[in-house]
């Protein structure tokens, strides 16, 4: 970097500032390893995430099991209390042993069926549920037809049929089918614990690996940054080099600039005065000029050849055309050198003062000029003369042969930004032009057409043009051969006007 930033200066330039090849060395050597860790960390979190998840269903299944056990005990219980109780009814004859055997017996349906549908969805299998269901079948049959016959033929009989019955053996069939079902269970719990355990430790394994994923990001973003930091001290440092390097170059360039500007200014005032100096002093040979051309032609003409009459009217043309040209010459150099007194103008009112101005040049061009609302602004009243007289007399003097000259002026007010500007357009059915001469028209002096065709300076929209922009705005035009053109002015409404001397062009 040194020896860029070395060659850089001492060919004149700056230094580029860059990524550093040891930045790049960095993230290239270690991207892949971060890469690695981080898609170790993801699918760590995923296999935890089974885990979590498998080691959930494992505890359901321990939980729907110890449920299971105790719907199992409570039907086992409610078929001995039954049997307790109708035992103790018939041996001793009073209403109140019964009401065991009635309560166990109104509660054995109900929870016989929430246990068959338990141990259907534990997926015990048919056999065991069915057997022990007959067992306990058997038995309640078995304890109600002993009560009903007692209560038909005595107790006394009764208890002799309890001691000859089945009895016991059909208690020892409920309790083997539901040992038999009491196992399957047991054994589903131990495999759902042992499942659990297993979950737990690969949960433990999977956070462990997780943490250590996390310390080597970590500790592998504290060195990027760590280097990205030392890197950025570098650019720092070289930005800071560069900004004052670019500071002094400006600093520079701003006092070469100002030191021409300063020249510029001094050289544009003394081409202005040189061409009003010049236009004014020349204007007194040039009358002398054509006065002894005049004497010539009224006094001895007669007595000249028509060759020596010939070079007089040409030399008197010479000097009025010659005249002509000083007097626009002067007009364009006072533009900015005469200051200007800002007035409220009723640009309606200036207009109606133009024609009437031109007036005689209307009529004998036959042509038609109207204006409809113009906007007020404030400006100098005799450079807005000026400027409506230029435009007004162009779009009659380069009219089609054969075809009524039009001209007609329009005007607006435009909100542009927060002061408000005037936009006239000025649109004649003339005899228009191509587009890539529009800016040559306003260039002093620059003729799109000979001056035997259509007479002029070429001064009128060189004037046009200082006059606007002394004013703050522009003129632009918009044209098409054999159809017409559109000039376009466009002023504020109330200008902040700089003097000449701070604000001198010079267009020659």
């Amino acid at each position: 970097m040194q020896l860029n930033e070395q060659s850089a200066q001492s060919s004149g330039q700056l230094p580029v500032v860059g990524r550093t090849p040891a930045k790049s060395r960095s993230f290239a050597r270690y991207g892949w390893i971060f890469s690695a860790i981080g898609v170790l960390f993801l699918v760590n979190a995923f296999i935890g995430y089974r885990a979590q998840l498998t080691s959930g269903q494992n505890m359901e299944e321990i939980v729907a099991a110890n449920g299971n056990l105790l719907r199992l005990r409570r039907v086992q219980l409610l078929i001995r209390d039954a049997e307790t109780g109708q035992r103790g009814y018939i041996l001793t004859g009073e209403r109140s042993y019964r009401i065991p055997y009635d309560v166990a017996l109104s509660e054995l349906d109900a929870a016989l069926a929430d246990l068959d549908r338990s141990l259907r969805s534990a997926r015990i299998p048919d056999t065991l549920r069915e057997d022990f269901a007959r067992a306990i079948g058997t038995k309640g049959d078995a304890l109600s037809s002993t009560l009903a016959f007692a209560e038909q033929n005595g107790f006394s009989a009764a208890e002799r049929i309890m001691e000859e019955d089945n009895g016991q053996r059909y208690m020892d069939d409920i309790r083997d089918s539901g040992q038999a079902i009491n196992d399957e269970l047991i054994e589903s719990i131990i495999e759902a614990q042992s499942a659990f355990r297993r979950s737990n430790n690969q949960s433990r394994v999977t956070l462990l690996v997780s943490v250590i994923a996390s310390v080597l990001l970590l500790a592998g973003f504290l060195y990027l940054l760590r280097v990205d930091f030392r890197h950025k001290e570098v650019v720092h440092r070289l930005l800071h080099t560069q900004a004052t390097q670019l500071e002094e170059t400006v600093l520079d360039r701003t006092r070469e600039l100002e030191q021409l500007n300063e020249q510029y200014k001094n050289s544009n005032q003394e081409l202005e005065s040189f061409a009003y100096v010049v236009s004014h002093d020349l204007q007194e040979p040039l009358r002398k000029i054509q006065a002894f051309g005049d004497r010539l032609a009224t006094r001895y003409g007669s007595l000249l050849d028509e060759t020596a009459q010939d070079y007089i009217a040409r030399m008197r043309q010479a000097a009025l055309r010659m005249s002509t040209l000083l007097t626009d010459l002067l007009e364009f150099s006072r533009v900015n050198t005469r200051g200007l007194k800002l007035v409220e103008i009723d640009l309606n009112e200036k207009f109606k003062n133009v024609v009437d101005d031109l007036e005689i040049g209307i009529a004998q061009a036959e042509a038609r000029v109207t204006a409809e609302s113009l906007p007020t602004v404030r400006a100098d009243a005799v450079q807005m003369r000026q400027l409506f007289q230029n435009l007004v007399a162009n779009g009659i003097k380069f009219r089609r042969p054969g075809v009524t000259a039009e001209l007609h002026v329009s005007g607006r007010v435009l909100e542009a930004g927060s002061e408000p500007i005037a936009e006239l357009t000025f649109s004649d059915n003339g005899i228009g032009f191509d587009e890539k001469y529009r800016e040559r028209i306003f260039v002093p002096f620059q003729r799109l057409h000979d001056r035997n065709e259509f007479p002029g300076s070429g001064m009128g929209l060189a004037i046009c043009r200082r006059i606007c922009e002394r004013h703050g705005g522009s003129i632009a035009v918009r044209s098409i051969p054999g159809v017409g053109s559109n000039f376009i002015v466009r002023l504020p409404l109330d200008p902040v006007i700089v003097e000449p001397s701070t604000n001198a062009r010079s267009d020659a």
